[in-house]
């Protein structure tokens, strides 16, 4: 069956939305089989090819991504409390869904959470993506049409089997309150894409949408705090060079095996969308120099970010429930692991 198919399916249509809603997207009909009958759409990001990244984006480009699998001969944390007694040394060897999950411990929508249960879950997408993967590869290799590259293809099968396979997908609701319209199905002028600080303090109450049990549970749904982590997580069982990335108020995934690099846009769930640096600097809230080196926004985030991330994500739980004794413990904790972070020197606003 070929693997090139013009948009006819509800999915490529949502992606193709999705796509010319935030960045300039051209989108490119590339779609693969992923069984008889499942046709999968891929987007590509125009910018990344024809856009370079800033002075100050170049500046901020870490080293290629590592895809560690976890150490046998290091014992899990099992609590918060474990987690957060880790030497910053060691975080490197804690499972990130593990350290994500751990994080939302006692919040609102996470009361019944099996860490372990979640992990088997992950392991079980991520072997049924690896055989997707694997049955179309001379395929992919064999088009003489095709311009992506089998790494982009790698990606691709990951965010398209998340919507079709599994059901995951974005917070619509959460994406208005925050920016006033749906980006998936609006489209608005490029630079009019911008938080519009209406967000209420309740949106906060509910953890699961904001870590990743909410993805591996039955609701499915998430956020840019939680689908960046599952679609990383899955890509580092996979065994592929990525990590975590972040920008103002936004996590993304990125792809650096130190030969070819590029950044994943996990809102966008059914299809692969590249969002190069330059867009990322500017989106969705222009970044000072200061920002970037304050807050290591453009570049691989170390364990001991990923941690602080996660706690921040808590802390905005604990904030909207009324639990500021235990944020402001957490705020601190949160500067000790990155001490040039501007943002963990005060609790989170919750409504901008």
């Amino acid at each position: 069956m070929s693997r090139r198919k013009e948009w006819e399916s509800p999915l490529a249509e949502s992606a193709v939305a999705s796509a010319r809603a935030g960045y300039g997207i051209v989108t490119l009909s590339v779609a693969f089989c992923l069984s008889a009958v499942t046709t999968i759409c891929f987007l590509h990001d125009s910018a990344r090819a024809g856009t370079q990244p800033s002075a100050t984006a170049q500046k901020a480009i870490a080293s290629p991504a590592q895809a560690v699998p976890v150490r046998a001969d290091f014992k899990q944390p099992t609590t918060l409390a474990e987690l957060l007694a880790i030497p910053t040394a060691d975080l490197g060897k804690v499972d990130l869904v593990t350290m994500n999950l751990l994080c939302a411990e006692g919040l609102p929508g996470s009361e019944k959470i099996n860490i372990p249960e979640c992990l088997v879950t992950l392991d079980q997408w991520a072997a049924k993506i690896k055989l997707y993967t694997e049955r179309h590869h001379d395929e992919f290799i064999h088009d003489a049409t095709e311009t992506h590259s089998w790494a982009e293809y790698e990606m691709m099968v990951i965010m398209s089997a998340l919507k079709i396979s599994y059901g995951v997908h974005y917070d619509v609701a959460g994406a208005v309150a925050e920016y006033g319209f749906d980006p998936a199905t609006t489209k608005v002028p490029k630079g009019d894409y911008y938080p519009t600080d209406k967000l209420a303090p309740t949106f906060f109450a509910g953890s699961d949408l904001f870590f990743v049990n909410g993805l591996l549970g039955s609701k499915r749904v998430g956020t840019c705090s939680s689908l960046p982590v599952l679609v990383a997580a899955i890509g580092q069982r996979l065994g592929y060079p990525v990590a975590l990335d972040t920008c103002f108020r936004h996590m993304f995934v990125r792809w650096d095996d130190g030969k070819e690099r590029f950044n994943i846009e996990t809102t966008v769930i059914g299809g692969l969308q590249e969002v190069s640096d330059e867009e990322y600097h500017h989106w969705p809230q222009p970044l000072a120099d200061q920002a970037i080196a304050a807050e290591g926004y453009l570049q691989i985030q170390t364990p001991a970010q990923n941690l602080a991330n996660f706690l921040y994500s808590r802390i905005a739980c604990l904030m909207a429930c009324g639990r500021m004794d235990e944020a402001s413990r957490l705020r601190q904790k949160c500067l000790e692991l990155v001490p040039t972070s501007i943002r963990y020197k005060s609790l989170p606003s919750l409504t901008s």
